[in-house]
């Protein structure tokens, strides 16, 4: 199993929610893309901030976590 899914948070911590996802940030290349469609990820844009979640709510729209470069 891939570690970043081992670590994923099992529920969101404002609505308890377990529809929980990976942020990630930058340019995606396509097989990225497709993985994104199978609802594993969510992209977070190009720019990643001090502030910048790791993790999304899908219920909610929750942002959480540092994102660790």
């Amino acid at each position: 199993m891939n570690a970043i899914f081992m670590l994923r948070p099992t529920n969101c911590p404002k609505c308890d929610s377990k529809k929980v996802k990976k942020i990630l940030y930058g340019l995606l290349c396509l097989p990225i893309w497709k993985r994104l469609f199978h609802r594993d990820w969510i992209c977070g844009g190009c720019c990643i901030d001090e502030d910048s979640p790791e993790w999304y709510c899908d219920k909610c729209e929750y942002g959480w976590g540092k994102y660790q470069k």
